[in-house]
């Protein structure tokens, strides 16, 4: 029985769908790649803003959500974001993160090869295929379905792959929410450790070279220092301080003195650990 243009249709339509699906969880995959919260004041903090979701009405083409998916899941690992004036909450998701740098690049020119014939596919359907096939005989139409039957085989394997990409990303963030099971405690520590920055400045400089020869906190006057080296503390006072077994408060002061990178206040720690024999 002939091939006919209205046989060509139906398929024609469901691969161009089929495109449109691939596209769109492409899109909420590039999304979902990273996440960056900020946090101006201590209610955010407590009661954390709904994130919208916005993959939905991305305008994106198909060849820009694929170059930004192989650089997001595929590319190679992404900096720290510089320090802003706020806590940030960042979650990054990567399929190509624990591996060595050659395996990396070839793990990404694989997948971008791929991606190139999928993208390929797609354009030749919706912007050439009436070009190239008229459908005006049965010779077009039967070249016509040629083509779509082998365009289907190879969008079933782009949407298999795709399904695995899912799947592996499921189970990345599941094992990276099952690592927070208190978001509040661990954003909690986050923003004491952002206000914790700006107290270590007063630590970089001081010279606590007699620190080694007296008590933890004779050796300044200094209240902004004392301060500093009380934080992280629920009762700042001196008093309470002192009350701590030494091994808790050296081990206070160890961590302080690398947060300060002052190799005066490192230095005095370590004296006063080989004089208490901590060490």
């Amino acid at each position: 029985m002939p091939i006919t243009a209205q046989d060509v249709y139906p398929l024609l339509g469901e691969l161009l769908h089929a495109c449109q699906r691939i596209e769109w969880t492409m899109k909420y995959l590039v999304e979902q790649a990273y996440r960056k919260v900020e946090f101006k004041t201590v209610d955010e903090l407590q009661k954390p803003p709904k994130i919208e979701d916005k993959w939905m009405s991305n305008p994106d083409t198909l060849g820009m959500v694929v170059r930004d998916f192989l650089q997001d899941f595929y590319g190679e690992p992404a900096d720290d974001c510089a320090d802003v004036d706020c806590v940030k909450f960042e979650l990054r998701y990567s399929f190509n993160a624990d591996v060595d740098a050659d395996v990396r690049e070839e793990n990404r020119r694989r997948r971008a090869a791929e991606l190139a014939d999928l993208v390929a596919i797609r354009n030749f359907l919706a912007h050439q295929f009436g070009l190239r096939y008229p459908l005006h005989d049965e010779e077009s139409c039967t070249a016509a379905m040629a083509y779509l039957e082998d365009a289907k085989a190879k969008l079933k394997k782009h949407d298999e792959q795709l399904k695995f990409e899912v799947n592996m990303f499921q189970a990345i963030r599941q094992d990276m929410c099952s690592m927070a099971p208190n978001m509040p405690m661990i954003m909690e520590r986050v923003r004491r450790a952002d206000e914790l920055k700006g107290k270590i400045g007063k630590l970089k400089t001081y010279n606590f070279s007699n620190m080694a020869e007296r008590t933890i906190f004779d050796f300044t006057d200094r209240q902004d220092v004392i301060e500093a080296i009380l934080y992280g503390e629920q009762d700042i006072t001196l008093d309470a301080y002192m009350s701590k077994p030494i091994e808790v408060r050296l081990a206070n002061l160890q961590w302080l003195a690398e947060l300060s990178e002052n190799p005066n206040f490192i230095e005095a720690v370590r004296k006063q650990q080989q004089k208490r024999g901590v060490i």
